[in-house]
Parts: C-alpha cells; structure tokens; sequence
C-alpha cells in the first residue's frame, strides 16, 4: 500500500499549493487533476482481481476508468443534481 499512500500524500501536498482542480480519494483509488493540464492522475487498486496501475488519460465528464486486466468498473464519478429554485418563465 505504499505505492498508493505515496500518492495521495502527493495529491494532498499539490491541492493545498492550490495546483488542483480535483481530487478523489477512496479504498481503490486516487485522482487528482492540475489545473493547467487536462488530463487525470489516477492511481487504483482493482477491487475484483487485485490488479495495480496508473493512467494519465484525458477523461471526459462523468469519470470512469476500468481495470486494464479484468475489464471491470474501478472508479465511477457521481453526478449530482444542481440545487436551487426553478426559474420562472
């Protein structure tokens, strides 16, 4: 678990620089993405087979990222409702 501690202690250090946009964190994985690039860091765990990797990829909204070996869902982006009042027309 070391390899993934590494990471977030680095995620972590690089979001209270204020280099971040985002950053996701939990029991299988961690993301981060800076604010000058594009692309997401993602580091994860599979849950179904125990498969380690990292990606660096330009994943489009709602994130999703599978395991590269089993082929299975990691790590899913929740979309959440915008809260407030309807406009009235």
């Amino acid at each position: 678990m070391e390899w993934f501690d590494k990471f977030r202690k680095k995620a972590y250090e690089l979001h209270k620089k204020g280099k971040i946009s985002m950053v996701s964190t939990g029991p299988n994985h961690s993301a981060y993405k800076e604010k000058e690039d594009a692309k997401i860091h993602v580091r994860y765990i599979c849950p179904h087979c125990g498969h380690k990797d990292e990606l660096y990829e330009d994943l489009g909204f709602p994130y999703k990222v599978k395991c590269s070996q089993c082929r299975k869902i990691v790590w899913k982006t929740k979309i959440q409702k915008k809260r407030g009042r309807k406009k009235k027309e």
